[in-house]
């Protein structure tokens, strides 16, 4: 149950966006935290894997003879 001094992070999930779950929320007295949007760019752990992608990709045969 939420009490009034509690802290609500909700992310962008869309079964917490339906309508109403922001009033609710607020009617409590909470306080609601919504998270930014995610963004693969700016995510240090999206980058690695990318960077691995690569290598790897570039690491295997790109013809038919080569394999």
């Amino acid at each position: 149950m939420l009490q009034p001094a509690d802290t609500v992070i909700v992310d962008n999930l869309k079964a917490q966006m339906v309508v109403g779950a922001r009033e609710v929320i607020e009617a409590v007295g909470t306080l609601g935290v919504y998270l930014l949007p995610y963004r693969p760019k700016f995510d240090p752990i999206e980058q690695i894997f990318a960077k691995l992608e690569h290598l790897l990709r570039a690491a295997t045969a790109g013809t038919v003879p080569d394999l």
